[in-house]
C-alpha cells in the first residue's frame, strides 16, 4: 500500500507530526519536520522594507521550503491586540512539537520606552507603536525552537524569559543603542537574504550566520547573536525542509510530505490574502488567512478540472451519484467564491472594507470546508478497503486531506498493521501516583499530562488479559497518529505499564501556554467551579465538541464515553506581566474564550473506550452506574438492548450540550435524588422525556434557536435518521448539528 500523504485541516500547511516513541525523539535535533516564518512590518511606515520582505519571503518559501506569512500592522489602534493574537496563535498552531521551528522577523523602527523596554514604531517620530517587550513573552511558550530576527534600531533590546523546551535564539541587526540602515544594498535584511541564498544546500547555524554577516564588507553595523536557552546542547540550524528517512515511528509515513502551494508563486492568491488582511476580523490571524487562501487556491485548481463527471479513472467515480453531485457542487461554489474574491481584491472601492472582507473571508473558509467535507465523508462511508490503494493516489483525495482520515479509519478497523513501538519504558516516566485520574509528570524530562486507569488482571497469570493489551496498543496507536487539531485530542506520546499496581497510563503532551504545575480541569468540575460563564464562551465550547465528534465519526471512530468528566481543559500560563497589563495590551485576547485560567474554546477529550478495557474477560457492555447511564441513550442503560452505534455517541453529546446550555451537570438538571431507592426507580425513557421537556421550555430563551435546535438534533438523532445509510446520517449530523452550532458561534 502506498504511504498516504497528509493534508491537515486548512490552517495547517505542513503536517504536525507527533512522535510515538520517546528514545530518538528527545535527542539533539539537526533536522526539523516543519518550519514556519512570520514576517512583521507596518502597513504604513517611513522605513519602506516591503521589497526586502518580499525577497526574504521568496528565500524562505521557495528555497528553504518553509511556510511563510506576512503580517502588516495597522495604525488604527488595534495593532497591539492584533500582534498579541497573531504571535499567540502562531506559537499555538505552528510550534506544537520539539522538532518544529518558528521564525519571527520584524523590520521597522524600535526604541526604548519610558521604562527602557522595547517599543516598535511605524515612524521615526509619532505614529502607532506596540509594546514588543510584552508580546515577546508569548514566544517562550513554544514547544519547538524559536528564532527571532530583528532589523530595527536597538535590535538587541529584548527581555529574557524562561523556555521549558527547545531553543530560543536572536539574530539582531545591531546592538542596543545603535541604528540600523534603511533598506539598501548595505542593509541588514538585504545582506541576510544573500547569505541565506548561498547556504541553502548545506544549511547554516544561526550563530555562524551572525559571524558571516559581521565579516561582510558592506555591513555598517555589527549584528548581534544571543542564545536565550542555554540548556540545549545544539544550536538552531536553518536548512531546506526535507522528509527524514527514519521511518521507525508511526507518525512519520504521512507526516513529512511538504505540499503547501507557495503564495509567492501565486500572485492572485497573494493579492487576495493581502486584501483580506487589510481589515480582517480580530479573531482571524494573518497566518490563518494565508493558510485558508493557500488551501483554497490549491483546491480551485482541482475545481477547474471538474465538469459534470470526474476524470476518467478517478476512484471518486465509484461514489454514489448524490455524493458525486455534492462534490462537484462544492468545488464549483469554491471556484466562484475565489473568482469573486479576486475581483473585489482589485477594486479600490473595497480596500479596507471590513464588512465586505469579513463576509468574503467567511465565504472562502466555509467553501473550503464544504469541499473537503464533500470528499471525505463519502470516501470513508462508501468505498471499501480493496479500493484504498487507488484512493491514496487520487489528487482530490490528497489535497482535501481525506488520505489522513482514511489512514485513521484503517487503523481503527484493523486494516493496517498497528506498530508496537508506542510503549514507553516505565523508568522514563516520572510522576507521583495519586487517586486523581489526571496527573502531571515528565517523560524523558518533557512535561506531560498522564491519564491512568487500573485493569483487572488475569487471575491465572496476574498479568493483563491479552485482549486488554491488544486494545491498549490499538487505542494508543490511534491517539498517537497525526490528526487535525479539531479532533481536540492532545498529542499522545504513548502508554506505559505500571505492573506492580496493575495500571496503564497514557502520556499526552501539554499544549502551548499550559501551566504544567496544575492538573487538567474537567467540565464536570467546572460547572461548580465557575458559576457564571458567558453564552459566547459556552457556544464556542459546544461548537468545538460537535466538530470533534464529526471528525471521529467520519473516520469511523466512536468514543463510547462522551460525558463531562471526560472533557477537560488545560490551565493556562499567562505571560509574565501583570493582569492589568495583560488586559490593557490584549494578551488575554490570545485565548478566545478565557474563563479564569482556562480557554473554553480548547477542550480536550479523554476517556475513550480504553477506559473500559479493565473489564476484559468479563461483560464489557453491562454497566449499571447511574452517573454514566445518565448520558446514554435509553437503549444503552444497564444491560444494553442494542450494540453501540454512532447515534449513541451523538445522544451523549446532546446531554453534554444540555449541560453546557444550563451550565449544570445532568444530575442537577434532571433533579436526581441522592436517595438510592429513588435512583433505582428511575426509568430511562421517562428521564429522557423530562430532559427534552425542559429543553423545549427553557433553551430557546436561554441560548437561542440555533443552540436549541442543535441539542434536539442530537437527542433525537436516532429517530430522525432511521432508514438512512452511513453517508446520509453523517451528512445529517454535519448540517443539523455542526452547521447549526457554527451558525450560532458566528453570531457571538
Amino acid at each position: 500500500m502506498p504511504k498516504p500523504n497528509m493534508a491537515d485541516e486548512w490552517e495547517y500547511k505542513v503536517v504536525h507530526s507527533f512522535q510515538t516513541g520517546v528514545g530518538a525523539y528527545f535527542t539533539s535535533r539537526q533536522v526539523y519536520t516543519q518550519a514556519h516564518v512570520l514576517l512583521i512590518h507596518w502597513q504604513e511606515n517611513d522605513f519602506n522594507p516591503e521589497k526586502e520582505i518580499d525577497e526574504l519571503r521568496e528565500c524562505f518559501e521557495q528555497r528553504f521550503k518553509y511556510t511563510v506569512t506576512s503580517l502588516p500592522l495597522p495604525k488604527d489602534g488595534s495593532q497591539q491586540r492584533l500582534l498579541n493574537r497573531e504571535i499567540g496563535e502562531f506559537v499555538h498552531n505552528q510550534s506544537p512539537s520539539e522538532d518544529s521551528l518558528i521564525v519571527v522577523y520584524y523590520a521597522g523602527h524600535c526604541a526604548p520606552d519610558e521604562n527602557g523596554l522595547a517599543e516598535w514604531a511605524a515612524f521615526l517620530e509619532g505614529g502607532p507603536t506596540v509594546q514588543w517587550h510584552v508580546t515577546q513573552q508569548l514566544l517562550f511558550a513554544a514547544r519547538g525552537d524559536v528564532l527571532l530576527i530583528l532589523d530595527c534600531c536597538h535590535a538587541s533590546l529584548i527581555m529574557n524569559g524562561k523556555k521549558e523546551t527547545g531553543r530560543f535564539e536572536l539574530l539582531a541587526a545591531c546592538a542596543t543603542g545603535r541604528p540600523t540602515p534603511f533598506p539598501s544594498s548595505r542593509s541588514f535584511s538585504n545582506l541576510l537574504v544573500k547569505e541565506l541564498q548561498r547556504r541553502v544546500e548545506k544549511g547554516v547555524f544561526v550563530g555562524e550566520l551572525a559571524s558571516i554577516l559581521r565579516e561582510t564588507p558592506k555591513i555598517t553595523e555589527t549584528p548581534v547573536f544571543h542564545d536565550f536557552a542555554r540548556h540545549e546542547s545544539t544550536n538552531i540550524k536553518l536548512h531546506r525542509l526535507e522528509a527524514p528517512q527514519d521511518q521507525n515511528f508511526m507518525a512519520k509515513p504521512s507526516g513529512y510530505i511538504f505540499f503547501r502551494v507557495s503564495l509567492s508563486d501565486d500572485l492572485t492568491g497573494l493579492e487576495i490574502a493581502n486584501w483580506l488582511k487589510t481589515a480582517s476580523p480580530m479573531n482571524i490571524t494573518a497566518v490563518r488567512i494565508e493558510a485558508i487562501v493557500t488551501r483554497a487556491r490549491g483546491l480551485q485548481g482541482l475545481a477547474q478540472g471538474l465538469d459534470k463527471v470526474f476524470p476518467t479513472g478517478s476512484v471518486l467515480g465509484k461514489l454514489s451519484q448524490p455524493a458525486q453531485t455534492e462534490i462537484i457542487r462544492a468545488f464549483r461554489t469554491l471556484d466562484t467564491t475565489l473568482v469573486t474574491s479576486s475581483q473585489l481584491a482589485t477594486d479600490p472601492a473595497h480596500q479596507g472594507d471590513s464588512g465586505v472582507i469579513e463576509g468574503m473571508l467567511e465565504s472562502i473558509e466555509s467553501s473550503v470546508d464544504a469541499a473537503c467535507e464533500a470528499v471525505e465523508t463519502p470516501v470513508l462511508a462508501q468505498l471499501n478497503s480493496r479500493e484504498y490503494d487507488a484512493v491514496y493516489e487520487d489528487d482530490i483525495v490528497k489535497k482535501t486531506g481525506t488520505d489522513t482520515a482514511l489512514s485513521l479509519h484503517e487503523i481503527y478497523h484493523d486494516n493496517r498493521l498497528v506498530p508496537e513501538n508506542e510503549e514507553i519504558p516505565r523508568e522514563q516516566v516520572d510522576f507521583t501516583p495519586s487517586p486523581s485520574r489526571f496527573n502531571s509528570g515528565t517523560v524523558a524530562k518533557l512535561e506531560v499530562v498522564i491519564e491512568t486507569y487500573r485493569y483487572v488482571a488475569d487471575p491465572t497469570t496476574s498479568k493483563p488479559y491479552e485482549e486488554t493489551l491488544r486494545q491498549v496498543r490499538k487505542m494508543t496507536s490511534l491517539l498517537c497518529h497525526p490528526k487535525a487539531r479539531s479532533f481536540h485530542i492532545l498529542p499522545c506520546l504513548g502508554f506505559f505499564h505500571d505492573k506492580p499496581n496493575h495500571t496503564f497510563g497514557l502520556a499526552f503532551k501539554t499544549p502551548p501556554h499550559s501551566n504544567i504545575h496544575d492538573k487538567p480541569v474537567t467540565l464536570l468540575k467546572l460547572y461548580n467551579q465557575e458559576k457564571r460563564v458567558s453564552l459566547g464562551h459556552r457556544i464556542r465550547l459546544a461548537c468545538a465538541l460537535t466538530v470533534a465528534l464529526d471528525h471521529f465519526h467520519t473516520v469511523g471512530w466512536v468514543h463510547k464515553g462522551i460525558r463531562s468528566e471526560n472533557i477537560a481543559f488545560s490551565p493556562l500560563n499567562f505571560p509574565q506581566v501583570s493582569d492589568d497589563a495583560a488586559s490593557s495590551l490584549g494578551i488575554a485576547d490570545v485565548f478566545t474564550a478565557r474563563q479564569g485560567s482556562l480557554d473554553l474554546a480548547r477542550p480536550y477529550l479523554f476517556g475513550f473506550e480504553y477506559m473500559r478495557m479493565g473489564d476484559a474477560g468479563t461483560n464489557l457492555e453491562e454497566d449499571h452506574s447511574l452517573d454514566r447511564n445518565l448520558y446514554r441513550h435509553p437503549d444503552r442503560w444497564g444491560r444494553p438492548l442494542l450494540p453501540f452505534e454512532k447515534a449513541h455517541d451523538i445522544h451523549a453529546l446532546g446531554v453534554v450540550l444540555v449541560e453546557i446550555a444550563f451550565w449544570q451537570n445532568i444530575r442537577q438538571i434532571a433533579k436526581i435524588s441522592a436517595n438510592e431507592r429513588d435512583r433505582q426507580r428511575i426509568v430511562a425513557t421517562e428521564l429522557r422525556e423530562s430532559v427534552l421537556d425542559k429543553c423545549h421550555d427553557k433553551l430557546p430563551h436561554m441560548v437561542g434557536d440555533n443552540f436549541y435546535e442543535t441539542v434536539l438534533a442530537c437527542l433525537e438523532f436516532q429517530d430522525r435518521t432511521k432508514g438512512m445509510d452511513t453517508y446520509e446520517a453523517q451528512k445529517y449530523f454535519q448540517i443539523h448539528v455542526v452547521g447549526r452550532i457554527q451558525k450560532a458561534a458566528g453570531r457571538v
